[in-house]
């Protein structure tokens, strides 16, 4: 008949069940410590969160004067959508006879968005918020779901003059 090997602990010693109630005993207290200060820091974490729904469920977004031009003439760079208060990104279309523009969207002191239009369509399977394609030789670009807190807008920019057969965009502002 085998004998069954003893449970041997990190100190090297046997653990009998004198010693595990021992340290049971010397262990549960600091457990429960701990398990009390976890509790306590997710309701301080659940509390903040729940303060902060309740202050997106107040902001308020109200739609700013859309931009809808067709035959939008561009020497170098112009910007669309421009915003100095919180807000949201509704659609920012450019329609193009030619490729050779750049998008640059410019979010609370960042460049979140800065490709020229090969770039754009390259990426735009992967981005959610990022449509490029080419139909007939005409050139789109749809961007949209971008939110801010202080400052917005897009830049097109090009190589001397294009005039784009349609830009439209649309934007909205929260007021809390």
């Amino acid at each position: 008949m085998k004998q069954k090997k003893p449970i041997i602990d990190s100190e090297k010693r046997v653990l009998t069940p004198e010693l595990v109630k021992e340290r049971i005993r010397r262990f549960t207290p600091l457990g429960l410590i701990i398990a009390e200060e976890a509790a306590r820091e997710i309701r301080r974490l659940t509390s903040e969160v729940l303060k902060k729904l309740d202050e997106v469920k107040a902001k308020k977004y109200f739609p700013k004067p859309a931009f809808d031009g067709v035959n939008v003439k561009i020497l170098r760079s112009r910007r669309f959508c421009e915003s100095f208060k919180a807000g949201k990104l509704g659609e920012f279309l450019i329609v193009s006879p030619t490729r050779d523009f750049s998008l640059r969207v410019f979010v609370d002191g960042v460049f979140m968005l800065d490709h020229n239009y090969a770039d754009l369509e390259k990426l735009s399977p992967f981005i959610d918020h990022v449509t490029a394609m080419e139909d007939t030789g005409v050139y789109r670009v749809k961007l949209s779901d971008y939110e801010w807190e202080e400052e917005f807008f897009i830049e097109v920019s090009v190589k001397g003059e294009v005039t784009f057969n349609r830009i439209y965009c649309t934007w909205f502002e929260i007021k809390v």
